[in-house]
């Protein structure tokens, strides 16, 4: 197969993955299927190498998974195909080995791939709009406007907020002015709204925290373009859309974050004083993680298999209306267990320090400085929220892990020789 037709598979499993943001399965199977296909047509010698020890521990955790699942069959589970379904759903982490050698082949786009998102955002605004009425839950105050998994539309809106943030500026490069000026401003004036009318306090929290951390990392540059007559004008823009989406979702906001951040009773020290009802989410979850703690102790080395968080939580007539137990460290203690918990830590350690050292090496103005802002921004963001939800239960969720993951590999390799 020639170059130009690998390189068009692989923007079509870019552009796929990305449609998963709609809250669709489909697109990421389909996505999936072209990943390896472009990873089986492409030779070898023209495939970008993995850090080696990145791939050990990829085939350390595959082979405890697999280990698991033919433990689980062999001690006579049920339903074979879901306990198979459930595995696979962690094992699909592992997509972002693949997927970063297929986006290190696309390094030229990188800029116009990672505004992709945010047009996947804006599609799944406009299929929850009537056409004839011109109608939409979008600015609405409706806590499910966008689907049952509105805290899942809230990280898709999250993270292509700040994807637009990030690389507005090398697509004001690429394209006409006039052109992109009038889709940046459509796009994000959309895409914001999104993020507030989620109702999804955690997305506010990582946004507002990936946004200190990218003027930490531009604050010798920031302050000389705030003295501009443009910096200026930006400032103002910036300030007035921040205030009139505050005042058009205020009753969402002091519904979901005011009235509860001056609930005392919700951020006791004593468990015992803290309430399990349902709308009182701190509470709520803290609960939830102390019921997967105390499981985690039963079974510490191999844990309950995955999935099995599920079954676990119906044994609480308090719990049962969760799939999960809206903490990612804790689920995945008790699901995997300390053997399958230890080489992913690992994994996720050996991706923060190629990120680390590559952005340490990079010119102020290297193409690739964005994306280091980027995955360091979204990462530690990303980490903060996986204290209050788990990433792993839905298509749509797992993309954007695997996409920071791969991410951070193509990023890595960009600053190691190839193979020859």
């Amino acid at each position: 197969m020639s170059s130009s037709r690998r390189q068009q598979l692989a923007i079509a499993a870019w552009l796929l993955f990305c449609w998963t943001w709609r809250g669709i399965d489909g697109p990421f199977i389909a996505g999936t299927l072209l990943c390896i296909s472009w990873f089986a047509l492409t030779p070898a010698k023209l495939r970008p190498r993995l850090p080696s020890m990145a791939r050990s521990l990829a085939w350390i955790w595959l082979l405890l998974l697999t280990g698991s699942l033919a433990l689980r069959l062999w001690q006579g589970e049920i339903d074979a195909a879901r306990t198979l379904e459930r595995h696979l759903e962690w094992a699909s982490l592992l997509l972002c080995l693949p997927f970063a050698q297929l986006l290190l082949s696309l390094r030229p786009y990188w800029p116009l791939l990672f505004a992709f998102p945010a047009l996947a955002v804006v599609a799944r605004v406009v299929s929850h709009t009537d056409i004839d009425s011109l109608t939409t839950t979008l600015f609405s105050s409706s806590l499910q406007g966008f689907g049952r998994y509105h805290v899942a539309f809230g990280l898709q809106a999250y993270l292509a907020t700040l994807a637009l943030l990030v690389f507005s500026p090398a697509i004001w490069r690429r394209w006409p002015k006039p052109v992109c000026a009038v889709l940046l401003l459509a796009t994000g004036l959309l895409v914001a709204q999104s993020l507030v009318a989620s109702g999804s306090r955690l997305a506010l929290l990582a946004l507002f925290s990936a946004v200190l951390v990218l003027l930490w990392r531009g604050r010798r540059t920031i302050w000389a373009m705030l003295c501009s007559r443009r910096g200026a004008i930006s400032l103002g823009l910036a300030a007035l859309l921040m205030a009139t989406l505050a005042i058009q979702n205020w009753a969402q906001i002091e519904k979901r974050v005011v009235n509860v951040a001056f609930d005392t009773s919700v951020y006791s020290l004593d468990l015992s004083q803290l309430p399990r009802d349902k709308d009182v989410y701190f509470a709520r979850r803290v609960h939830l993680s102390t019921f997967g703690l105390s499981h985690f102790t039963d079974r510490p080395l191999m844990g309950h298999g995955p999935g099995a968080v599920r079954e676990l939580i119906r044994q609480d007539p308090d719990f049962t209306a969760h799939g999960h137990l809206h903490n990612t460290y804790v689920q995945t203690l008790v699901e995997l267990g300390l053997l399958g918990s230890l080489p992913l830590a690992a994994f996720v350690l050996l991706l923060c320090m190629h990120v680390w050292r590559a952005q340490a090496s990079l010119k102020p103005d290297s193409p690739e400085r964005p994306v280091a802002s980027f995955l360091i921004a979204g990462g530690l963001s990303l980490g903060l929220w996986s204290f209050g939800d788990v990433m792993v239960t839905h298509a749509d969720w797992r993309f954007p892990v695997i996409w920071l993951g791969a991410l951070a590999l193509a990023l890595s390799m960009t600053q190691t020789p190839e193979k020859a």
